[in-house]
């Protein structure tokens, strides 16, 4: 889940990280009525949903979004996959210094 103005490079990275690790996919999430994945990402899914995320967004903050991983997977598996985002949040961090 994510908010963007403009499509964030980094949503997309998060994305191809997380696609070395899982099946992502796209279309109707199960059990909900308006959430709908494309790309690997459920962008600006609607106004004041009441996530921390949407509150960031609002406020201002150039990236905001939620990671998901299935809980089906080896906590190994998802303990790594979410290294490697933390690391690619870094990065960015780092060159926009």
């Amino acid at each position: 889940y994510n908010f963007e103005k403009k499509k964030e490079k980094i949503y997309r990275e998060i994305v191809s990280i997380a696609r070395k690790y899982c099946k992502i996919k796209d279309g109707k999430v199960e059990g909900e009525t308006d959430h709908v994945c494309a790309d690997g990402l459920i962008t600006n899914l609607k106004e004041n949903d009441g996530s921390i995320e949407y509150r960031l967004f609002l406020e201002g903050t150039p990236f905001a979004m939620c990671t998901e991983t299935p809980g089906k997977k080896e906590l190994k598996e998802r303990i790594q996959l979410n290294k490697e985002i933390i690391k690619k949040i870094i990065e960015l961090v780092s060159r926009n210094k």
